[in-house]
């Protein structure tokens, strides 16, 4: 509601995909993120927008933001340093969905993100198509 006419806000998703797990508050930290940290400086055309579609047999889910983007520098210090926390964010939500995602379904599973300056950024989370808890192979 404190936004709500700072952005635009959509979902689009494959209905085929709803069937399938995805682990509780993966999509949120990332979300939060593009509000936060996307829609710095953007005073009412921002715009954010949830993706799921199925790529590869894999179910992706992009929260997609056109606020100012960052460099390949700040991907990778989010995505790999140490936690230090700041005014501007210290990455742990990206990086704890991203593990969390590791540890249930492998390595091969957990967060990308692209971005380009002043184009913006998405956060992918890369899945398997899993139904039921059990098949899940730990």
């Amino acid at each position: 509601m404190r936004f709500k006419d700072k952005f635009d806000f959509s979902v689009q998703a494959d209905e085929n995909l709803l069937q399938y797990l995805c682990p509780k508050l993966s999509i949120q930290p990332l979300l939060e993120n593009a509000i936060y940290h996307g829609m710095e400086g953007i005073y009412d055309d921002g715009e954010i927008q949830i993706s799921i579609y199925e790529k590869n047999s894999l179910i992706h889910i992009d929260v997609i933001d056109n606020g100012l983007g960052m460099p390949p520098e700040t991907i990778e210090y989010i995505m790999h340093n140490k936690v230090v926390s700041s005014k501007r964010g210290s990455g742990i939500g990206v990086r704890n969905v991203d593990e969390r995602i590791k540890l249930i379904f492998g390595n091969a599973y957990g967060v990308v993100i692209t971005s380009e300056l002043d184009e913006g950024t998405t956060a992918s989370i890369i899945i398997p198509k899993i139904k039921k808890v059990e098949d899940i192979g730990y």
